[in-house]
């Protein structure tokens, strides 16, 4: 005795909202740009592509790497909201950058904004005039803007 049954399946597919960083081994490199930003704003949510993403206007205060336009926009992968065509939310696991905050960040070209290489592990904050390196390229863990710079200027 043998039945059929019939089974309809839909499949769902939602924008990514955790994204696991790789640091790539050589990353100034493999950056298309590494520049000193500033955050001016920020899109509080936009349609789902293929992950969450905030998007920054940003302005541009020096660049070690590359040549970006003085204000650009950053896509900050993981963070922010979107809403699928069916109108449901999907919110990233980051927070989102907010307006006058600055970074150091490596960064790759899309097509209409700029990406962050390796997330936040190539993102380096910026208060007061100094950079929280988290001992990258050795240098300790609080050094100015210049001396940063510099360092990324000689391992070009």
């Amino acid at each position: 005795d043998r039945r059929v049954a019939r089974l309809n399946v839909t499949l769902a597919v939602a924008p990514i909202a955790t994204i696991l960083w790789i640091v790539p081994p050589k990353p100034v490199q493999e950056a298309d740009a590494i520049a000193h930003i500033r955050i001016l704003g920020t899109t509080a949510s936009a349609p789902c592509s293929y992950a969450v993403s905030a998007f920054h206007d940003v302005e541009v205060l020096a660049s070690v790497k590359g040549s970006p336009e003085a204000r650009t926009v950053l896509a900050q992968e993981g963070a922010g909201v979107c809403v699928d065509t069916d109108g449901k939310r999907y919110e990233g696991t980051e927070e989102p950058y907010r307006a006058g905050d600055e970074y150091i960040v490596f960064l790759r070209r899309g097509e209409t904004s700029f990406g962050r290489l390796a997330g936040p592990s190539l993102t380096f904050a910026v208060a007061g005039g100094r950079v929280g390196t988290r001992g990258f390229a050795g240098l300790p863990a609080d050094v100015t803007v210049a001396t940063f710079l510099d360092t990324l200027k000689k391992l070009r």
